[in-house]
């Protein structure tokens, strides 16, 4: 995994080992199908890759209604790190789809473990409310 500063916005990107291990973690396929997933950009947002094209779905909802195109140079090649935070992800507490807010007060820091679970915890809410 290498993780950190590329410009403005955070980014972590998995080994093709850790992609297909978090793309079984973040139960991807049960959601969307046919997408590699590289890493996360700005906590929110999974990188993914499809057809040689690289594309951005938010963690919450995993919904194809919400893939978008990515500029190829969205990746940078080096990354900055930041020892305060490295393994640890921003999660909004109650995510923006369900009404959330964007704010410390609705933030939590927490580990990949931990993420995963709530990932999936909030897109089987999401997929729950909408069929």
């Amino acid at each position: 995994m290498n993780e950190g500063w590329g410009g403005e916005e955070y980014f972590i990107k998995f080994s093709e080992m850790e992609s297909e291990e978090f793309a079984r973690g973040y139960s991807l396929d049960s959601y969307i199908e046919g997408y590699e997933l590289l890493g996360i950009k700005g906590w929110n947002d999974f990188i993914l890759l499809k057809d040689g094209q690289l594309f951005s779905c938010p963690t919450v909802p995993i919904d194809t209604a919400y893939i978008e195109l990515l500029n190829g140079d969205v990746l940078p090649g080096c990354l900055q790190s930041s020892s305060d935070l490295k393994g640890k992800i921003k999660w909004y507490i109650k995510p923006l789809i369900f009404g959330g807010s964007v704010g410390k007060s609705n933030e939590q820091w927490v580990d990949f473990e931990l993420h995963m679970k709530l990932v999936n915890y909030w897109n089987n809410q999401y997929k729950n409310a909408n069929t």
